[in-house]
């Protein structure tokens, strides 16, 4: 989904590509994690009004362009291209997006329909862990 301009995205959607659109998909585009709603206006040059943005993001998430991402009290949006692990620090309160990590499918009961499965994992990030515990040896989880 990042090969693809916003313009061609927004398009395939049936969406009119309005400039506020165009602008908010690119930044959330170029993005390289989940941004929240104040992230992702700091970010729009000129700005775009605080309502404006909420609409914009809602109709951008409503098509399937972008994923909310809601750990706790926040809300992130990231490019909706496929199924994938996201990853909040407990300490620095970073969201990250982790490629590799499947999301499993849950077998359900007839006649369930799953139209979308996520997965936030919370925690300590890289870094925070290690300032936190400087002199433990890294060790990959199994």
């Amino acid at each position: 989904m990042k090969t693809e301009t916003a313009g061609v995205l927004l398009k395939k959607k049936g969406l009119r590509c309005t400039d506020p659109r165009v602008r908010t998909l690119d930044v959330i585009l170029a993005g390289d994690r989940p941004l929240s709603h104040a992230e992702i206006e700091e970010r729009l040059e000129p700005r775009l009004d605080r309502v404006t943005l909420y609409r914009v993001l809602n109709d951008l998430a409503e098509a399937g362009l972008l994923r909310r991402i809601t750990t706790g009290a926040a809300t992130r949006f990231g490019a909706s291209d496929h199924a994938h692990a996201h990853f909040t620090c407990d300490a620095c309160g970073i969201t990250t997006c982790l490629e590799t990590v499947p999301v499993p499918r849950p077998a359900l009961p007839m006649r369930y329909v799953v139209e979308g499965v996520e997965l936030n994992l919370s925690g300590l990030c890289p870094g925070c862990s290690n300032a936190l515990r400087p002199d433990e040896p890294e060790v990959e989880e199994k």
